[in-house]
């Protein structure tokens, strides 16, 4: 059957839930909507039922599912519209009435919280929420979940930036070898595999699935489009980034990742005017949506191409997020750049 009347399908089922007052049949239909919709590429409605859930949520009686819906729909905020701070606020409601669930319950509200602080550079925040996450992970360790095996690897991508990588990996190990399990690999554990210096397996790992018709396929072509990048395989991100670009209703975030890949790969051919124009815009897109780590790594790019009038303001700036980050190597090669402008 086409999807496009599966879809009609379900929503008449929705239609006459509600008409009904049907709450189970609603639910079960949203689901599957949620699921359709992301298959369609229509994240525009994945967003929409997100909010007519939110609507409705005094009259959902059972705290628990008031959390998952909560959890959801911050997800959704986070993956899709990339507005980590509504996410985040949506994330810590979920997770205030999840606190006396079950340690699977309470890794789905960990999550999205760990996923907000992680974007919005406020990584000093993060330990005590990657600390309860890891607790509850010991108590059930599913990870077969997404939401629980993400948690203990978003703490370990930021220790990779951090420059501590054998804690990082100590916590990535704890959910086991991503290669080992293509199938349900995530594009966390692909930007873990690049921000520890290995984007060959993030590419192998996400090559496949950011082309999916999947709510996830947006996440991992941010990943593949980082892993290129660092594998400086510009044929192939050449290749990618219109496929890409083509993801970014499904990740608004994936917009200026694409555009400074497209920056770098302008000046790695010698392109310098297209490959400042690229990196000012990216640099401009990353402030709007308020992730100062991708800025301050945008800012050094460009830098590489600016006079030293110019590289100079920029690296001061990139070298005060990396030591507000407590990213030491970043820090230090930014302020070594810095002594050969002086």
């Amino acid at each position: 059957m086409p999807i496009g009347e599966r879809i009609a399908d379900v929503e008449r089922a929705l239609a006459a839930g509600e008409a009904a007052g049907l709450p189970e049949l609603v639910s079960s239909a949203t689901s599957a909507l949620r699921v359709l919709y992301g298959v369609a590429g229509r994240y525009r409605e994945v967003l929409a039922l997100g909010r007519r859930e939110l609507d409705g949520l005094a009259e959902v009686g059972s705290r628990l599912e008031q959390a998952d819906i909560l959890r959801t729909v911050s997800v959704l905020t986070i993956n899709i519209s990339a507005r980590f701070e509504e996410g985040l606020d949506l994330a810590r409601r979920s997770h205030a009435l999840s606190v006396d669930a079950s340690p699977h319950q309470l890794m789905h509200a960990t999550w999205p919280m760990m996923a907000a602080l992680y974007h919005l550079g406020r990584w000093g925040e993060l330990p005590p929420t990657v600390d309860e996450h890891v607790a509850a992970f010991s108590q059930d360790p599913a990870v077969i979940c997404q939401f629980v095996r993400d948690g203990p690897v978003i703490g370990a991508t930021i220790l990779a930036h951090q420059g501590e990588l054998k804690r990082a990996r100590q916590l990535a190990d704890m959910v086991g070898e991503p290669m080992h399990d293509l199938d349900s690999a995530s594009a966390w554990q692909a930007m873990f595999a690049t921000a520890s210096g290995d984007p060959e397996t993030a590419r192998r790992l996400s090559v496949d699935k950011a082309l999916e018709p999947q709510l996830y396929g947006p996440q991992h072509a941010l990943a593949l489009v980082e892993a290129l990048v660092a594998l400086e395989d510009w044929t192939s991100v050449g290749e990618f980034l219109p496929r890409a670009r083509a993801r970014v209703a499904g990740n608004a975030l994936l917009a200026p990742v694409c555009k400074r890949a497209e920056g770098l790969a302008h000046a790695q051919a010698g392109r310098a005017r297209e490959a400042v124009r690229a990196l000012r815009r990216a640099l401009a897109l990353f402030e709007r949506l308020s992730v100062p780590f991708e800025a301050a790594r945008t800012r050094e790019h460009l830098a590489a191409m600016e006079p030293a009038a110019a590289a100079r303001p920029l690296l001061e700036a990139a070298r005060s997020t990396y030591e507000r980050l407590e990213c030491t190597p970043r820090q230090h090669a930014v302020q070594a750049r810095l002594l050969t402008l002086a």
